[in-house]
């Protein structure tokens, strides 16, 4: 028998989120994590939060209380809290609360939250629980320390509140502009079929509006038009090529120019240099 909360996991694949990419999110760790062990005593009365606050429970279980719900949070589950919102807590009877809480903002494009991109629910119980947790004991080790360990807690939280949003996800808000993320799957595009005379037109014509208003959302986003995009992508492998010792000749070629001579106009154009000259700058002159 199918397991269905696999199911319901996989059925959440055409969503807001698959139009997402690394480079279009902003993560700010407001906070370090906070890992606790709470016993009877403990408690949060009314207390306020300028942004979000990710609870991810480990063992025994309390109940928070926001925007009028009881939410019980306990080994395998997870509680957002929005900034801005007045939250109380208590634990339950029994063992200690166990938890990792961490504050945090996170913006698509630049200035847009999140969170405001798709409707969601605050409380979950995570389906793939076994990989959260392991990356939630990564997160959270207390031996990783020195060079570059920063910027490894940084890619693990990010991991872990993305899990959280696949599980939260409820529907996409209809109100949004659905276009935000092909712009990056039409640059992905061009960047890996560059040596096509016609990428540029087979990337607007999977868009889901028109070329036109795909070609604003493109500029807007990268400075250049999509045109102007292919040819930098193709300038940039010739310069490689050239700075490789290949040809100029054979840099025109990996970079899809069948005319040498157009090749070179354009190099000159972009580098401010001619291609042989700009070898021959770089040492790289056969």
């Amino acid at each position: 028998m199918d397991d269905p909360g696999k199911a319901a996991y996989k059925g959440r694949t055409a969503m807001f989120l698959d139009q997402v990419f690394p480079e279009t999110l902003t993560l700010t760790l407001t906070q370090k994590p906070f890992e606790q062990s709470q016993d009877d005593s403990w408690s949060i009365q009314n207390i306020e939060y300028r942004d979000y606050d990710l609870f991810i429970g480990t063992g025994g279980a309390a109940v928070f209380h926001w925007g009028g719900c009881d939410h019980r949070v306990e080994a395998g589950t997870g509680l957002l809290v929005p900034p801005r919102q007045r939250l109380q807590a208590r634990k339950l009877p029994g063992e200690n609360f166990q938890a990792v809480a961490q504050h945090f903002e996170l913006k698509h494009l630049g200035s847009t939250d999140f969170f405001d991109e798709f409707r969601w629910t605050p409380f979950i119980r995570f389906s793939r629980w076994s990989f959260v947790s392991q990356i939630l004991a990564a997160y959270v080790d207390p031996g990783r320390v020195g060079p570059g360990a920063s910027l490894v807690d940084h890619a693990l939280f990010r991991t872990l509140v993305l899990e959280f949003a696949r599980d939260a996800w409820q529907a996409d808000q209809p109100v949004l502009d659905p276009h935000h993320g092909f712009v990056f799957r039409m640059a992905r595009q061009i960047e890996r079929g560059f040596r096509d005379e016609g990428i540029v037109e087979q990337a607007l014509a999977q868009a889901p509006c028109s070329a036109d208003y795909a070609s604003r959302l493109f500029r807007k986003q990268f400075g250049v038009s999509p045109s102007r995009y292919l040819t930098r992508c193709r300038i940039r492998t010739s310069a490689d090529h050239l700075m490789a010792g290949s040809s100029v000749k054979e840099a025109a070629h990996a970079a899809g120019y069948e005319d040498q001579l157009y090749f070179s106009r354009v190099f000159t154009k972009l580098q401010g240099i001619a291609p042989r000259a700009f070898q021959t700058r770089q040492g790289m002159a056969p």
